[in-house]
């Protein structure tokens, strides 16, 4: 098979030659080979014929070993580690990079990329509340997941991760500045569209401290809190009955740990405490620390709960969240 170099985007990032460097510092600068599976048959006991069938197995070029167990299709179009630098590289064109953390999954069946950039960090202070802007990329070989990008603000104080929301959006589900493309026969075409779309994240992240600025600015009363938990939890396909007051002693029910948080916080916000910023301080800090996953041995707790954070069910839990809350306090 050969592998070529694909060009993403136009770049004039200043730091794309150390994001190879992390990229070999975390021993994921090999290549991925799509390879047919194909089976020996001994005929007439004398030799043997090759038979090759539809499925296919990604291999590490540097060890030969495959990264999954599973086939992958014909279909399927491997995105190479280096490429990612490269889509990371087009997305922050312009901007000096400061890498946060690189690493491999399960392997080498993927990877996981986060990066600061110091402008897209300017106007994100709500209160005296420190946050900075990140880019999260990951990206796998083994076909279990998409190539996947997030933009998201962290709380310095807890690490609790927001969401960024597009300035201009259609619907609950394109509100998230996020996005995932599938390694099919349109992934090219699709990243390079992606990337002009996140050129403007910087626009994203504003508007995100923005809607956190005039959350922070709007008292919260106990009840409102009460209440966007349960609206929460209706919208996360829960029953009312599942809010009643009996229903609070329920072990692992999520609207008792989001009231159990709330609780445990009065003064996690400062200044800041009983206004609707600090009520969804519970909501993102479930969504990034406590959100249940499972450890499959082949993924950590630790790693799957970061996902979440980032791209799954903790992301969607948290946007929801937000997104009530600006309902409730008449945020726009």
């Amino acid at each position: 098979m050969n592998i070529t170099r694909r060009s993403f985007g136009v770049s004039t990032s200043k730091d794309c030659s150390h994001g190879l460097e992390m990229l070999q510092h975390a021993g994921a600068d090999f290549e991925v080979e799509k390879r047919q599976l194909k089976f020996d048959l001994m005929t007439d006991g004398i030799g043997t014929d090759a038979v090759y069938i539809d499925a296919y197995v990604p291999i590490r070029s540097d060890t030969q070993e495959a990264l999954s167990n599973k086939t992958i299709g014909e279909g399927y179009q491997v995105l190479q580690n280096r490429e990612v630098i490269d889509v990371v590289d087009a997305i922050c064109a312009g901007h000096d990079l400061s890498y946060q953390f690189m690493t491999q999954i399960n392997g080498g069946a993927g990877m996981c990329v986060q990066i600061m950039s110091e402008d897209l960090n300017r106007a994100l202070m709500i209160g005296k509340d420190e946050h900075q802007g990140r880019l999260t990329i990951s990206n796998f070989h083994d076909g279990s997941g998409a190539l996947r990008v997030h933009i998201s603000l962290l709380r310095m104080f807890c690490k609790n991760v927001f969401p960024a929301l597009k300035r201009e959006f259609r619907g609950a589900k394109d509100h998230a500045s996020s996005y995932s493309i599938k390694h099919s026969k349109n992934m090219e075409e699709r990243i390079n569209s992606m990337i002009v779309c996140y050129r403007d994240a910087m626009g994203d992240l504003e508007n995100t401290a923005r809607i956190m600025k005039l959350l922070s600015n709007k008292k919260c009363s106990d009840n409102e809190q009460k209440e966007l938990f349960k609206r929460l939890m209706l919208a996360d396909g829960k029953d009312e009955k599942d809010l009643s007051e009996r229903a609070k002693g329920i072990r692992n029910n999520k609207y008792t740990e989001l009231r159990k948080l709330a609780n445990q916080n009065q003064n996690y916000c400062g200044d800041l405490q009983g206004t609707w910023y600090s009520a969804i301080q519970p909501i993102t800090d479930y969504a990034t620390h406590g959100i249940r996953v499972r450890d499959t041995g082949r993924v950590s707790a630790d790693e799957s709960r970061f996902t979440s954070a980032h791209f799954g069910a903790g992301a969607d839990f948290a946007q929801q969240g937000i997104e009530i809350a600006m309902e409730l306090a008449g945020v726009e």
